[in-house]
């Protein structure tokens, strides 16, 4: 019998065993059912101390990760007072979760592994472009503005000063766009230089997918021609191998008007800020 196994269960196997034994001698039959009473009891108690043990050691695992708090100087993670409330109360009483608090614990130890993933991720991939830009050449750049999870800016070595790439990881996507400074309106020229950098940008892509993997992450990467953006490299950034150089803020004519996206078939159709 289990030792984690309820008393009850364990009285109700001994007056099973005892009954066997009286009936051994006068009536077999009857004496081999009490053993295989005493045989249930035994497996259901051991059964239930098993579940019980597991959800004990379940509860201690999710109240730990759940109270974890990450190091000084990391991003801070959600507190989920409810559920280490009830897991508090499941160690220290036994008490069992009903389906309704299991399902809360559950969503809690949920959001906060997808919540420790993202950061993972995120300080990976930052990771990668900084071993991109030593490989390769070239300076690289990383800033979280309002509402994304990160924003990632590579020079490529000989892509300096008007263009690079641009990653940005949000809702579990890492998207690379090749980025040009300067407003809407684009020469001939620039558009042929455009066209050649966006031409170049899978075998960058190859690069930082080679160097993520090597970090031990799986991320795949769907190139689609959407030609280049513009804007301003490091915008809301802080430089990750050197100081920000020289000034980041962006030309009169790139205020004034709203960034224009650059389609396969080259039309062009204006994005508001917000």
């Amino acid at each position: 019998l289990d030792p984690y196994a309820v008393s009850e269960a364990a009285e109700l196997a001994a007056g099973a065993v005892r009954h066997a034994v009286r009936r051994a001698a006068e009536d077999p039959r009857r004496a081999r059912i009490h053993l295989n009473e005493a045989r249930k009891y035994v497996r259901d108690a051991n059964k239930d101390a098993r579940l019980t043990r597991e959800a004990q050691e379940r509860a201690a695992r999710h109240y730990d990760f759940l109270v974890y708090e990450t190091p000084e100087g990391a991003e801070d993670l959600a507190p989920a007072p409810r559920a280490v409330e009830l897991l508090r109360r499941t160690l220290d009483d036994a008490v069992p979760l009903t389906r309704d608090e299991l399902e809360l614990v559950e969503r809690a130890v949920e959001e906060r592994r997808c919540a420790l993933e993202t950061i993972y991720v995120r300080d990976q991939c930052a990771r990668a472009v900084e071993e991109l830009a030593r490989r390769f050449g070239g300076p690289t750049e990383a800033g979280r503005p309002e509402g994304q999870e990160i924003r990632l800016d590579w020079t490529p070595d000989g892509w300096e000063p008007d263009h690079w790439l641009r990653a940005t990881l949000a809702d579990g996507e890492l998207r690379v766009a090749a980025m040009y400074r300067g407003g809407p309106e684009r020469t001939p020229e620039q558009r042929a230089l455009d066209d050649a950098r966006c031409a170049e940008t899978p075998e960058r892509l190859a690069e930082l997918q080679a160097i993520i993997k090597d970090m031990g992450l799986d991320i795949e990467f769907q190139v689609r021609t959407e030609g280049a953006l513009p804007g301003i490299p490091g915008e809301n950034a802080v430089s990750l191998d050197e100081p920000l150089r020289g000034n980041t803020a962006p030309p009169p004519d790139a205020r004034e008007a709203g960034p224009l996206h650059k389609t396969v078939d080259g039309a062009e159709r204006r994005r508001e800020h917000r």
